[in-house]
């Protein structure tokens, strides 16, 4: 996926490209999740980048919301 030598955005968007453990990658894709919404990669690199594990978050129904909340 290559355009003008630059990686299209969308591959930061999977998870295997987030701050995840191998097993909770396989686990995700065993299930065919395989990229993240903008939802879920924030979050998920938020919690990885400071030192807490609660955070507040705020999207639309359908946006993965939950799922967000429980790979970390």
């Amino acid at each position: 996926m290559w355009k003008s030598g630059y990686l299209f955005p969308y591959f930061k968007r999977y998870f295997h490209s987030l701050p995840l453990s191998s097993t909770v990658i396989k686990a995700l894709s065993a299930e065919n999740f395989v990229q993240a919404t903008n939802i879920q990669k924030k979050s998920i690199k938020l919690l990885h980048s400071i030192d807490t594990t609660s955070i507040i978050i705020a999207s639309e129904t359908g946006s993965g919301k939950t799922l967000a909340y429980l790979i970390p």
